[in-house]
């Protein structure tokens, strides 16, 4: 049975709390803005540069960590909440396509419905398709009233982007995946490590969920 979208933690506070669960205890207390990256050139390079991928193969290669994700969000795993953006799913053998592989997520915190959207293309490419699901389920739901619930003081729309890979990241340098990284702090100012093969790039909660003086240490 797939897991139904859940704000809830686990009542048992004597066990540890995974990142998963640390996630969903973070949409519960959300606010603030949507962080925007600059990359340098190196970045933006390695960011935007082309690679030669079967496009078919890999969609199926990246269901573990799109599933891993997804749970870690609270997102049913269905076609009703989740956009893969795939131009080429006709194409046999490989085609050139962005080096990276984005993921976003879009989470209505008052319905308590999230969608996530993933594909080598541009964060906000994929953020609109989210939107799109978001309206297919309610059809009042306005691009504009979405887009100033991510920006509102007390934000009605959770958002997250990020990066996957099937590698564990090894083709990004050390010195880039630091700068392409937003940490993600639970309500302990504590930071939240995820799995190896995704990361957390931007959200809208950076100045609800700060770093402790001890996380600011390090």
């Amino acid at each position: 049975m797939e897991k139904k979208f859940s704000f809830e933690v686990p009542a048992n506070k004597s066990e540890r709390l995974g990142y998963k669960d640390r996630i969903l205890s973070i949409i519960n207390e959300v606010e603030e803005r949507v962080r925007v990256i600059n990359p340098d050139d190196a970045l933006n390079r390695e960011l935007h540069g082309k690679k030669t991928i079967d496009a078919r193969r890999e969609v199926q290669e990246f269901e573990p960590v799109r599933r891993d994700v997804c749970e870690a969000f609270g997102i049913p795993f269905d076609d009703d909440h989740i956009s893969i953006y795939d131009p080429h799913r006709s194409t046999t053998g490989p085609v050139e396509q962005r080096a990276f592989r984005c993921f976003c997520v879009l989470i209505d915190s008052i319905k308590k419905e999230g969608f996530y959207g993933e594909g080598r293309i541009m964060h906000h490419a994929l953020l609109n398709a989210l939107i799109e699901k978001a309206r297919e389920q309610d059809p009042n739901v306005t691009e504009e009233k979405i887009i100033a619930g991510i920006g509102a003081t007390v934000p009605t729309y959770i958002f997250f982007k990020g990066f996957l890979s099937a590698t564990d990241f090894r083709e990004v340098s050390d010195v880039n995946r630091r700068v392409m990284e937003t940490p993600l702090f639970d309500k302990n100012g504590k930071p939240v490590e995820t799995a190896e093969n995704w990361f957390v790039s931007g959200h809208n909660l950076e100045e609800m969920f700060p770093p402790s003086p001890e996380s600011k240490k390090k």
